[in-house]
């Protein structure tokens, strides 16, 4: 069910990866492909009534255990021995 509290057909969810060392720049971020708010919400254990971020608007630090369905989202190959990588939401258009 929608939340009236936003447009979801207005967010872009994406994949960003940044180097590991200092000063971390960001490489280029994807985005995501058939993966819905419910579930990532699954994903990185954030319930829909969440106070602080339901609509998960916060980036999000992706785990070992969160690469192999992230992989099907994108077309980049997650590599996370050599990248940083985090689950991040923005406005369309922006």
């Amino acid at each position: 069910m929608p939340d009236p509290r936003w447009d979801e057909s207005q967010v872009d969810r994406v994949l960003e990866w940044f180097e590991r060392k200092r000063p971390r720049r960001l490489i280029a971020r994807e985005s995501l492909r058939d993966l819905g708010l419910d579930e990532l919400r699954g994903m990185f254990g954030v319930k829909p009534d969440d106070a602080e971020d339901p609509p998960m608007f916060d980036c999000y630090g992706v785990g070992p255990h969160h690469v192999e369905r992230l992989q099907g989202a994108v077309d980049h190959q997650i590599d996370p021995s050599r990248f940083e990588y985090f689950v991040s939401a923005y406005q369309k258009g922006s």
